[in-house]
């Protein structure tokens, strides 16, 4: 996610800072969202987390609110999360409206000869327009998005396959690019080994894309430093499509060598700074993964602990996640939404968030009372509760 400027969204006569893009407003909350059961083995943070989760799942999307904030609504919810479509006067599932060719500020797609791609945000739209090389289709991939999803594309009939076949043609490790994004696509939908030649006339694999995210800094500043493009949220995106990659390849029976181990060396390493970074409050470091920070302000604690959180909740193991300090950051978590319900958010910090939430409350507590928001996670052989394919 990235901010370059700051729009002022208004609602409930409260005024949110470093909106991209106005989200949808907040539901009118009369009530629990959920009924409190009446058991001697209540879990009052699994309760609190599925109302917040369903807190989120009420706030309307609308294709006004623009293609940034209603793709991040399909990534923090999935693609059953409903659009109102005020044209039309009737709902429909998001991905379906953007899919067949529905008209919304920001959304635009290419056909670039090699595959379709997905304009990404210039100065004068960019808090409508994707903001980041390969986000969308990255994002859609976190929830198993099959490849033979058809598109359409100013008339004419594509699939998904179609956004992955440009995600390559268009990657580099030579153009200072942001990869976080390819190289989950890659992994998510071709085979590891594979080699192609992208449009500057380079062999590219996916190690090579690793190697090269995994060598690139995580302080924003020495990125900048070095020519890179800021880093986006911190470098979680990176961790987080890092994460992903490796889980793919090792449930393909690919094993721990070469830049494979050193991803999970890194991702390990940095999981004891988050740890060591936490605030007493359970709030994770508002200076991200580079030093402690303990700014008070909610938007910017619900964009790093979310973030964090959301790689987090894909990166520890079973155990791991049950750990006091990890249950800490969730009831955080958790409550910063709830203190929020009445007030307008960044779309982007706001899904990232339950997201998170949707991880964690699914490999913890299970899917059952998630229905068709159950997250689709591709996580490491030895876990033993494995969502998705």
């Amino acid at each position: 996610m990235r901010w370059p400027g700051f729009v002022i969204c208004i609602g409930l006569g409260i005024v949110s800072l470093a909106c991209t893009g106005c989200p949808p407003g907040p539901p009118v909350v009369t009530e629990p969202t959920i009924p409190v059961p009446n058991t001697p083995t209540r879990n009052p943070l699994k309760e609190r987390m599925l109302e917040a989760i369903n807190l989120i799942k009420g706030r309307q999307l609308e294709p006004s609110h623009g293609f940034w904030t209603v793709f991040h609504g399909i990534l923090g919810l999935g693609p059953e999360i409903p659009l109102y479509d005020p044209k039309a006067k009737k709902t429909v599932k998001a991905l379906d409206y953007i899919r067949l060719g529905g008209d919304m500020p920001g959304l635009r797609f290419d056909n670039r000869g090699q595959g379709l791609d997905v304009f990404t945000a210039t100065e004068t739209d960019r808090f409508f327009a994707q903001g980041h090389q390969d986000q969308f289709v990255a994002e859609m991939a976190q929830w198993g998005v099959s490849k033979d999803l058809p598109f359409k594309v100013n008339g004419k009939d594509y699939t998904f396959q179609d956004f992955i076949n440009y995600s390559k043609y268009r990657s580099s490790v030579t153009r200072k690019q942001e990869l976080a994004w390819a190289i989950l696509i890659v992994a998510q939908y071709e085979e590891s080994n594979q080699s192609w030649l992208n449009q500057f006339n380079e062999t590219l694999t996916l190690e090579d894309m690793v190697s090269y995210e995994i060598d690139s800094p995580m302080d924003p500043e020495d990125a900048v430093k070095i020519g890179q493009l800021p880093l986006a949220c911190g470098g979680t995106h990176r961790l987080f499509g890092l994460k992903w990659a490796l889980n793919v390849h090792l449930q393909k029976g690919g094993k721990l060598t070469g830049p494979w181990k050193r991803v999970q060396d890194k991702l390990q390493n940095l999981v004891v700074t988050v740890k060591n970074t936490r605030n007493e409050d359970g709030s994770l470091s508002t200076n991200w993964l580079v030093k402690k920070g303990n700014v008070p302000d909610p938007g910017l604690r619900l964009t790093t602990t979310g973030h964090i959180f959301e790689w987090l909740a894909l990166q520890l193991s079973d155990a791991e996640l049950r750990e006091p300090w990890v249950e800490e950051s969730a009831s955080y978590l958790t409550r910063l939404v709830l203190d929020l319900q009445r007030e307008p958010v960044e779309g982007g910090a706001l899904y990232h968030a339950v997201h998170g939430l949707l991880i964690y409350y699914a490999r913890v507590y299970g899917t059952n009372d998630l229905g068709a928001y159950a997250p689709y996670v591709r996580l490491a052989p030895g876990n033993k509760t494995v969502i998705g394919k």
